[in-house]
């Protein structure tokens, strides 16, 4: 399984970063406060790069800022709400049959 780490985030924003420039823009990243985000391993290329590609950290337990906290807690209660899972892969097909068939823009 891959797994987003600052290693994965450092990848990202190098990608991101070469894209920006082609194009000439600023960036700024909205993120959350993910200890991967702050990593030391890419601390000087974001000191590096801050003038033309920033990462703005949303205020930390800030649930309501962050879009995705409302995909997780949909999930929750559609896939995982009151049920008892025997083994991991059992949660896991639970949410990915669920995504395979619902269409969430219409929730």
């Amino acid at each position: 399984m891959n797994k987003f780490n600052a290693v994965t985030f450092f990848a990202f924003l190098r990608v991101l970063w070469r894209t920006s420039i082609r194009s000439g823009r600023h960036v700024v990243v909205i993120t959350d406060n993910a200890k991967y985000h702050h990593a030391l391993l890419h601390k000087d290329w974001r000191e590096q790069h801050a003038r033309h590609f920033v990462l703005d950290y949303l205020p930390p337990y800030s649930p309501g800022l962050n879009p995705i906290e409302r995909v997780w807690k949909l999930t929750r209660r559609r896939c995982l709400h009151n049920r008892y899972f025997a083994q991991l892969d059992d949660v896991i097909q639970s949410i990915e049959s669920d995504f395979e068939l619902a269409d969430y823009r219409k929730i």
